[in-house]
């Protein structure tokens, strides 16, 4: 649904209004912001979440919901940190003040 270009794009619109100053967004300096897109946002119920930083690939699993983590698990899913795609989901380290976008896959012609 997002390529890693539309990553910012969405992110944009789930930015709180422009009356917050942009460091003050709501976003904890202590956190990573996880981005649920496509069916993954259905299964979450929330277009994203903050969780602790550091995030590696096993807190991942255990911070969201258990409908989510199973979908991780399949090979087709796919996770970016900081605007890059991960080769290996497993490799996931993302830190404070990272954005962690869950990929479902995408079909096409």
């Amino acid at each position: 649904m997002y390529g890693v270009r539309g990553l910012a794009a969405h992110r944009h619109s789930l930015q709180t209004p422009a009356a917050n100053p942009p460091d003050l967004q709501g976003r904890d300096r202590m956190s990573v912001t996880v981005l649920f897109l496509g069916p993954l946002r259905d299964l979450a119920g929330v277009p994203q979440a903050e969780y602790p930083a550091p995030l590696d690939w096993d807190g991942l699993l255990a911070a969201v919901p258990a409908t989510v983590a199973e979908q991780l698990r399949e090979p087709r899913v796919h996770v970016a940190c900081a605007g890059k795609v991960l080769s290996d989901k497993a490799d996931l380290a993302a830190q404070a003040g990272d954005e962690v976008a869950l990929l479902p896959p995408v079909s096409g012609g």
